[in-house]
């Protein structure tokens, strides 16, 4: 059966949008203009304290044999739940920074020499959540899509720019019912940033029913 195509929309470069993705649907990101980190964020739609876990998604992967800390393919929720939220079926980069649940956020602003209300994937997801009566005190780790780091042998690492380039896509299962908030990362706002290639750029968003 052919895809059938229930919301297409796109997300700014530097913002955020927060939408519903059901179970057993298709959530489709594009890269449409090229090199582009995307955080992403998962709530259970029924109960919003069920989120996304980083670090447990690591280690379940890493456990499991299918993700490293360059990829993943099942994203769990956070102990004591740790179900799976979605499934990774298509990702045409194949890269994430898939230990890291963090995100850019105001004091990393004031720290690299920006203003503290200079957007952030953090104030992206916080300010999309809103619309679901939810706050910036629920904001949860967000899955780092097409970043690029590379560990270092001294325990730092050092960031790439997104390898992701115009046409590139990830396909995303949904194993429950979702509510999802996706961040463009406005990172290059930041002098000397590299992570989206010297420019934020905008991302399309697809949810899809292959059934």
């Amino acid at each position: 059966m052919a895809d059938k195509i229930l919301q297409d929309f796109i997300i700014p470069a530097a913002y955020g949008k927060a939408f519903l993705v059901n179970k057993g649907q298709v959530m489709k990101i594009v890269a449409i203009e090229g090199s582009q980190v995307c955080d992403i964020a998962f709530f259970n739609a029924h109960d919003y304290k069920e989120t996304y876990d980083a670090p447990n998604s690591y280690m379940y992967n890493c456990r499991l044999g299918t993700g490293s800390n360059r990829h993943m393919k099942y994203l769990f929720s956070r102990l004591p739940r740790a179900n799976v939220m979605m499934e990774i079926i298509e990702d045409t980069v194949g890269w994430c920074w898939a230990v890291n649940g963090g995100h850019c956020n105001w004091r990393t602003n004031e720290q690299r020499g920006i203003s503290k209300d200079a957007r952030s994937c953090w104030g992206n997801v916080a300010e999309a959540i809103r619309e679901f009566g939810l706050t910036e005190f629920d904001v949860p780790n967000t899955y780092p899509l097409w970043m690029k780091v590379d560990d270092q042998t001294d325990g730092d690492y050092v960031i790439h720019p997104s390898p992701a380039k115009k046409g590139d896509h990830a396909d995303f299962l949904a194993h429950m019912d979702l509510m999802v908030a996706v961040s463009s990362c406005p990172g290059n706002q930041i002098p000397g940033s590299v992570i989206n290639d010297g420019e934020n750029r905008p991302v399309q968003i697809q949810i899809i029913d292959r059934s």
